[in-house]
């Protein structure tokens, strides 16, 4: 239990979970830019917040995970999903805080849909 908790913590987090948290807050927060752009910056997010992001979640996870392992298993599931979900939220919360959303005040948005 103790290698799955360490190997979820180490390496799937970091490698997995944050590029495809950060990709997905791009595409949401800036949907007309470029792609690749918003690529690049979520890559630029990952690499710039690396050491915070993976301290706290190792902090929250590998004692969580070590709780909801020991639990029943129709337990299991729920708490898991629901622990996923705050944290989560949070992370939104604590990434979202120091960055006001000027990017999308500067895109410049058509005046009407075209036909």
């Amino acid at each position: 239990m103790t290698r799955q908790n360490v190997l979820y913590c180490l390496i799937m987090t970091p490698t997995i979970y944050y590029p495809i948290f950060y990709t997905m807050k791009e595409f949401v927060n800036c949907p007309l830019e470029d792609p690749l752009i918003n690529f690049r910056n979520a890559m630029q997010n990952v690499m710039d917040n690396f050491v915070t992001d993976n301290t706290v979640a190792t902090a929250v996870w590998f004692p969580a995970l070590m709780v909801g392992f020991a639990l029943p298993l129709y337990l299991r599931m729920p708490f898991i999903h629901s622990l996923s979900f705050i944290w989560t939220c949070y992370l939104s919360f604590m990434r979202d805080g120091d960055r006001k959303s000027t990017r999308l005040n500067s895109v410049t948005w058509p005046s009407r849909m075209p036909s």
